[in-house]
């Protein structure tokens, strides 16, 4: 397995704050620090990431990477991860349903940069990168929705459902 992400079951703090106004800012008001991360398995290796900051300072990131990866049926998309602990630099590209990943990692929870940069391109189906994401989203949005937030209070929620929505079925450990 050369890929997946285990979207785990953070716990949420049930707290709607009517001041935030990014989805960023529900995010961290929505998940407890001290609760599960996210696993990304990246040829062997675990990449932890905490809802309420890693995954509150990439997902803008993430939903254009999906929207794009989506919308485009061939492509190249360079991005930077900007959280200083899942900090990295993925140079993609894709053409029908396959999907190249060159990254070079500067710093993650575990300190694995340097078996990460070892590795070789990931090498992945597109739809398959797609669907490993499909729990995680679910997960944000499930949370979001249980204090209180939803697209009338942070706009980007309907961004993130209309990625979710069009992603078709869940990654390999959520599958039935």
């Amino acid at each position: 397995m050369k890929f997946c992400i285990q979207a785990s079951a953070p716990r949420t703090t049930g707290i709607f704050n009517a001041e935030d106004e990014t989805l960023d800012e529900a995010i961290e008001t929505t998940f407890f620090l001290n609760s599960e991360m996210a696993l990304i398995n990246w040829s062997g290796v675990f990449i932890p990431l905490s809802y309420k900051y890693s995954i509150s300072t990439i997902l803008a990131d993430v939903l254009l990477m999906l929207q794009t990866i989506l919308e485009n049926n061939h492509e190249t998309l360079e991005l930077t991860w900007p959280s200083s602990d899942f900090n990295s630099r993925w140079v993609m590209s894709w053409k029908d349903d396959y999907l190249k990943i060159d990254a070079k990692w500067e710093s993650v929870i575990g300190n694995t940069e340097e078996i990460l940069n070892s590795l070789d391109s990931i090498e992945i189906g597109k739809t398959e990168f797609l669907n490993e994401w499909k729990m995680l989203l679910e997960v944000i949005l499930n949370g979001l929705d249980t204090c209180g937030y939803d697209e009338s209070t942070i706009k980007e929620i309907s961004i993130m459902q209309s990625v979710y929505s069009n992603i078709e079925t869940y990654g390999i450990l959520y599958k039935d």
